[in-house]
């Protein structure tokens, strides 16, 4: 049985509804419906994805562990199968370019090396008789006044830029460096206390419980302190960082617009 279908018919079979899974939970009614449908694509992201299905397996008194587990194994891609034709067509064909390589027996090579030896010959003669030939013309190029203009090339100099097109107003910024800090914290399991400033400001100082995502946008820096860090995820930019370390440690750290 898949993911969706165990966490429905455990929740019908305890008879709750959706909005009494939404009210215990604190998750949006729309998003258990999307886990119990397999909806995964309607939930903001895969951490959004394996927090809420932990808290809502949790709640049903399921085992989160192996829903989590069971949901990634769904999303991985199947293995290609190598059928036994592969392995017998490839030392055909080694076999074909083997035959290839094998000289021609009985076929005399002396015509060709005279050809070519005959070939090499006549160029060195042609080669030698051009630069004769050359050596007989007068060089005109050192005699002054024979065939010589004295004249300046048509360049204008006065009209050249010396910042070869340039403006001067050269870009401060790189484009691909993000112009502000994007971080979300999910925690994924029990609780933790946080403490959050985005600016020099604080946020949010207090406990989160399972289920519950803290996001916060700071023009150039967020400062974290996590109580309980082996249980919260963090996702910096879109990017999913996972926990920055294990259980009932305290971490503390600082996110700027350069680091990311």
């Amino acid at each position: 049985m898949d993911v969706g279908n165990r966490l429905r018919e455990s929740r019908l079979a305890q008879g709750y509804s959706l909005e009494q899974v939404e009210e215990a939970t604190k998750i949006r009614s729309k998003y258990i419906e999307a886990l119990e449908n397999e909806e995964y694509h309607l939930l903001p992201g895969e951490v959004y994805v394996v927090a809420f299905m932990r808290n809502y397996a949790k709640y049903l008194g399921l085992d989160d562990e192996e829903l989590v587990q069971q949901y990634r194994a769904q999303q991985s891609p199947p293995t290609p199968e190598i059928s036994q034709e592969d392995y017998t067509e490839k030392p055909k064909r080694r076999k074909r370019r083997e035959i290839r390589r094998k000289p021609r027996k009985g076929k005399p090579r002396t015509l060709s090396y005279v050809i070519v030896a005959s070939i090499i010959f006549l160029a060195v003669i042609a080669f030698a008789a051009m630069n004769s030939d050359k050596s007989s013309k007068p060089d005109t190029a050192q005699q002054p006044g024979v065939g010589q203009e004295d004249r300046l090339p048509d360049t204008d100099i006065g009209e050249q830029d010396d910042n070869d097109g340039l403006d001067g107003n050269l870009p401060n910024e790189d484009p691909d460096q993000p112009q502000q800090v994007e971080l979300v914290l999910s925690v994924v399991e029990d609780r933790c206390w946080m403490n959050i400033e985005v600016d020099g400001q604080t946020e949010f100082s207090g406990i989160a419980s399972a289920g519950e995502i803290k996001e916060f946008i700071g023009q150039e820096r967020i400062y974290i302190e996590l109580g309980n860090a082996g249980v919260v995820e963090v996702q910096l930019n879109g990017e999913n960082l996972g926990t920055l370390a294990p259980r009932n440690h305290v971490y503390r750290t600082e996110f700027t617009v350069q680091q990311g």
